[in-house]
């Protein structure tokens, strides 16, 4: 299926599963000049790029539970020939509440003839971390004779 290319497009892909929850998959597409997404490569060379990929929305929750990004139409003659990046979010509970937070992360490159590079991350551990505090009114100077 052709899909239009207008800045920012989205279109229903379908129905997914993540875990035990049905997800509704949306792709979009972002230009390079509506972009703010750059890729950096061997001795700090950056280009601005476009970007396309999927997000996939709880169908209960209406939460996003994954989002993907592949960078487009990379330069031929830039270094890194490829690079995409996908996060996944699932509810954590940290001090007996849930939270929709990131629980995982992928970015993958390919750079020159023969190097590829897959960097996996795993976010555990949350912690709430909180005050109290007071605000007493101010009081005026006691005046001494």
């Amino acid at each position: 299926m052709e899909r239009d290319r207008h800045p920012g497009y989205q279109h229903r892909a379908g129905t997914d599963t993540l875990g035990t929850s049905t997800v509704q998959v949306f792709d979009y597409h972002i230009e390079q000049k509506n972009s703010e997404f750059s890729v950096v490569g061997m001795n700090n060379l950056q280009v601005m790029v476009g970007f396309h990929g999927q997000v996939y929305i709880d169908a209960a929750a209406h939460n996003v539970r994954r989002i993907t990004l592949i960078a487009d139409d990379l330069p031929k003659n830039f270094p890194t020939h490829y690079t995409s990046i996908a996060v996944d979010y699932d509810y954590v509970s940290i001090n007996s509440h849930d939270y929709l937070m990131p629980i995982t992360a992928q970015l993958r490159l390919k750079e020159g003839r023969h190097q590829a590079a897959m960097n996996n991350m795993e976010f555990r551990d949350y912690r709430r971390f909180g005050s109290s505090i007071r605000i007493l009114p101010e009081t005026p100077e006691i005046q001494k004779p």
